[in-house]
């Protein structure tokens, strides 16, 4: 039996790193709490530092390293996961550029999430000499006890939802400044999510203008998560594609039975393309999001939705499910 050291061990606010620890215990890994004891390290998000400061960021790289260097030293087998191009709110540029290439450079496999990414590795990562195995994204029906419900039409409204932390990166200000401009009222828009400072939470405040924009801006909890989602027909996440690969807030859309509206980052490569809504103007985003709200507004029903979202769903069940991650786990990984 092969043990393996998961970083980070877990996290609370992130069902994904049960889950793929789940799927290697299924893959016949054995889980374990001591690096020395371990034939093989998972490494998640290791390389980004979000301390703001000098000195905080200064110790959390060295932390980091520290631990980086102690892997290597014992020799274990590495297994990096590609999440994105770089970190999210990544706090030092230097510091971050020291440990991804340490650990690419020493990564006996790289998992990623989206068929595209195997392209961009040989360019930014041209010293990594390992593997690379695309592992599904496991869905999240599981995770948050998904039971995909026929919504209740109360209205024939299209109800869209943004949902997930709310910081700069992910142009909300587009969004509402697009909703703001809409003129059709057969559209609403949600955004629900925690605001990544006072000041930002109180910039997108202001922003509001029209009645068919509802802010719900703090954190929602595991248990309100699937609720939220189901009252809306479509998610909307406009993010810039020059960092983003993958969004497990698609998985989470698509686990629900909802389609999303998004730019075109890889996983969404992975997705039959008549399955979701792309903003195709990604350098006008205010412009983009509009363009394809008026043509949603215009071509589809909420039942049409409805029907897009259980193909989705489907899709989710059959191409993403835990066995299936495990059985590439077992296979890929020796």
């Amino acid at each position: 039996m092969k043990k393996i050291y998961f970083f980070p061990k877990f996290n609370e606010t992130n069902a994904y790193t049960k889950l793929m620890q789940d799927a290697f215990s299924d893959a016949s890994f054995i889980k374990t709490q001591s690096i020395t004891n371990a034939d093989y390290v998972s490494l998640n998000w290791i390389e980004g530092i979000n301390s703001q400061g000098k000195y905080q960021a200064l110790k959390e790289f060295l932390k980091k390293l520290t631990f980086i260097l102690l892997i290597i030293t014992l020799k274990k087998k590495i297994i990096w996961t590609f999440h994105n191009r770089e970190p999210h709110n990544q706090g030092n540029q230097t510091y971050y550029k020291i440990l991804i290439k340490i650990i690419t450079k020493k990564s006996n496999y790289i998992i990623i999430h989206s068929n595209k990414s195997r392209e961009i590795i040989p360019d930014i990562f041209p010293y990594f000499k390992g593997e690379i195995i695309y592992v599904p994204h496991p869905n999240y029906i599981s995770a948050y006890n998904v039971t995909k419900k026929t919504p209740i039409i109360n209205d024939e409204k299209i109800n869209v939802l943004f949902i997930g932390a709310v910081n700069p990166y992910k142009d909300l200000e587009s969004l509402i400044s697009a909703f703001n401009k809409l003129e059709d009222t057969n559209i609403s828009l949600k955004i629900c999510g925690k605001p990544s400072s006072i000041y930002y939470k109180k910039t997108l405040e202001e922003l509001v203008i029209s009645k068919n924009i509802d802010l719900n801006l703090h954190f929602i909890e595991d248990k309100e998560l699937n609720d939220v989602i189901q009252q809306c027909d479509i998610v909307i996440t406009p993010y810039h594609t020059s960092g983003m690969l993958n969004s497990g807030t698609h998985i989470l859309a698509f686990s629900n039975a909802k389609t999303v509206i998004s730019t075109k980052i890889p996983s969404l490569e992975d997705i039959p393309e008549n399955l979701w809504f792309e903003i195709e103007n990604e350098r006008d985003m205010e412009n983009g999001i509009l363009n394809i709200l008026k043509k949603i507004s215009e071509d589809y029903t909420k039942k049409d939705l409805q029907i897009i979202g259980d193909e989705l769903y489907l899709n989710m069940v059959n191409n993403n499910s835990l066995e299936l991650v495990a059985m590439v786990i077992k296979n890929k990984i020796r």
